[in-house]
């Protein structure tokens, strides 16, 4: 009897011992084991010009950069691949005009969100991942090819070895900008000299506020109503504590920015971008005067499409309009202004994928994960229309201007899901942040609202559309995931339309637009309206809902964000309730 006693108690301390080496071992393995990181360095191999100035070659049609084609995959791959497409006669530059090393170290884990597809990148290719911007170099004499062609000659090169290639696509505003839905030049009824909206005053940009009361209509405003921000928010919450602020939480705003870059930050060999810290007067909830401060990213953004400022609007306060709409619904929270946008609210696919890529290092080196980031992209791809009319003989869209674009290229573009920003966006998802975007604002003449543009459209992306005050779809709205206040528009008698901005008509408590930050304004507030300011309070309930769920060990997913803010917009794009989110929804 003894002997069996002492037989088992060997047998306990053995395992005893073994289950502590095995404890020791996993802290051990956690904490050397190498940390998963992104690290991006981006270069301009061609000495002494820089993106900017290979911007200023480049011509833009309505949808992209011509000559230009953006690259990512292994390096490897890359190398093999467009040295194939080179034998086949496509004229792709020697070196490309940035050259990005995006090279992951680590395990990258499944999004776990909505219907994520798999990566597109083995785990062994992730350690060698480059972003390159090529150009289009075809010999004196000899024609050249389409990026179009150039993109299809390498996608086919790279089946099977990770390789993917896209057109430079502009992106902009999906709304009052000439990149922009519905209401662009060349595009909309609004033609240039036959508005009746005047530069200064037009609903393509933002409305000073003039009243003096300008806080108070701010904070009392029916959009904040709707979905219970600032005062709205306390009167519910007056008897809990602590109330979600979006503490902790970092969101990174990809826009336009009103704010001047310090000396020497345009132009670098590089490109390399220049943060500030920059304060703007803030009155909050309680009308208590302060200041916003805002880590600013200040970018170069090449010339990519020649406007003229007599009759395009300067929208470089939409970025601040948006970031004021975070700050208001998670006061809290930490905001990133990065700009990707000029003044005009012009951008490139490449520079937006670059600069997601440099977020995503960024929160790697800071936190070692993207748990606990929230990215706001009020803006879009703009790709045609397959409803759009294309005539035969031409072969060209009426409003596509001295662009030739055969019906291969235009099919092609139209089914593009665009494989480098995908892949981006995946990757952020993956590692923790939520994504927001802006569904778009190009559904004005339409009687049912028009699919999400990218990238509100991906599987992995909560994308935004615009309520108007009876909590109906705003009628210039394309559908999304979930609805937040966005403005409205009206009649305009004399272009026959039902649906056109009416911000400039705009006083007092206006229910055809959001008020927000203007840094143009004698008021410091404007009036604006589309789903790009839908978006940031959808973005703003993320940062709360991620305060909210998360533990003393981590922060909830993505898809428990999600879900939350579903619970409390219940119907098809329902309109967000952060209320109802934070008491019932909150894992």
């Amino acid at each position: 009897m003894e002997r069996g006693y002492r037989r088992s108690r060997r047998l306990t301390g053995i395992v005893l011992i073994l289950l502590l080496i095995g404890l020791v071992f996993a802290l051990w393995y956690l904490r050397l084991r190498p940390r998963p990181e992104i690290v991006v360095r981006c270069v301009t191999p061609a000495a002494g010009e820089s993106l900017l100035a290979a911007g200023e070659k480049a011509e833009a049609t309505p949808f992209l950069v011509e000559g230009q084609v953006i690259v990512m995959g292994p390096r490897s791959s890359v190398d093999e691949v467009v040295q194939a497409v080179r034998d086949q006669g496509i004229p792709l530059s020697d070196k490309p005009a940035t050259d990005c090393d995006l090279g992951y170290v680590g395990a990258l884990p499944r999004a776990g969100k909505l219907q994520s597809p798999a990566f597109p990148f083995a785990a062994e290719a992730r350690r060698e991942l480059v972003l390159r911007l090529y150009t289009l170099e075809p010999a004196p004499g000899q024609p050249s090819p389409t990026v179009g062609e150039a993109v299809r000659a390498i996608d086919r090169a790279g089946q099977g070895k990770s390789v993917f290639a896209d057109p430079n696509y502009l992106i902009g505003l999906l709304a009052q900008s000439p990149c922009g839905e519905p209401y662009e030049p060349g595009a909309s009824p609004y033609e240039p000299g036959a508005s009746p909206y005047e530069p200064g005053a037009s609903p393509y940009g933002a409305v000073p506020l003039a009243e003096t009361e300008a806080a108070d209509l701010f904070w009392g405003q029916w959009a904040f109503e709707h979905v219970g921000v600032g005062p709205s928010l306390h009167d519910v919450w007056e008897d809990t504590s602590p109330l979600a602020t979006g503490a902790g939480v970092r969101v990174g705003i990809f826009d336009t920015s009103p704010f001047e870059p310090p000396p020497g930050a345009e132009g670098q060999p590089d490109d390399v971008p220049v943060q500030t810290s920059e304060s703007v007067p803030w009155t909050d909830a309680e009308l208590n005067a302060g200041t916003l401060t805002l880590q600013v990213l200040h970018r170069p953004v090449p010339p990519v499409a020649p406007l003229d400022p007599t009759v395009h609007a300067d929208v470089r306060d939409h970025g601040l309009f948006v970031a004021g709409l975070v700050h208001a619904a998670a006061p809290g929270s930490e905001i990133q202004l990065i700009r990707v946008l000029n003044e005009y609210g012009c951008g490139d696919l490449f520079g937006l994928n670059r600069a997601l890529f440099e977020f995503i290092a960024q929160m790697e080196t800071d936190r070692q994960t993207l748990k606990g980031a929230v990215i706001n992209l009020s803006l879009g791809v703009h790709q045609p229309d397959a409803a759009d009319p294309v005539d035969e003989k031409t072969r060209l869209q009426p409003d596509v201007i001295g662009a030739a674009i055969s019906l291969e290229e235009l099919s092609h573009l139209i089914d593009d899901r665009i494989e480098t920003l995908q892949a981006v966006v995946y990757v952020a998802t993956s590692r923790g942040a939520v994504v927001v975007a802006a569904a778009g604002n190009d559904s004005y003449l339409e009687s049912a609202p028009l699919p999400m543009q990218l990238p509100a459209a991906y599987p992995f992306v909560i994308g935004v559309a615009a309520s108007n005050d009876l909590r109906g779809r705003a009628c210039f709205s394309n559908w999304g995931d979930v609805s937040a206040p966005g403005g409205d528009g009206g009649p305009n008698e004399e272009y026959s339309l039902a649906c056109a901005p009416q911000q400039n008509l705009c006083q007092g408590d206006c229910r055809q637009a959001v008020i927000s930050l203007a840094h143009g304004a004698d008021s410091g507030y404007a009036y604006w309206s589309g789903t790009s300011f839908s978006t940031p309070l959808v973005s703003g309930l993320a940062a709360l809902v991620m305060e909210s769920g998360a533990s003393s060990l981590a922060w909830i997913s993505p898809n428990e964000v999600f879900n939350a803010i579903r619970c409390g917009a219940p119907t098809p794009d329902g309109v967000i309730n952060m209320p109802a989110t934070l008491s019932r929804c909150v894992p």
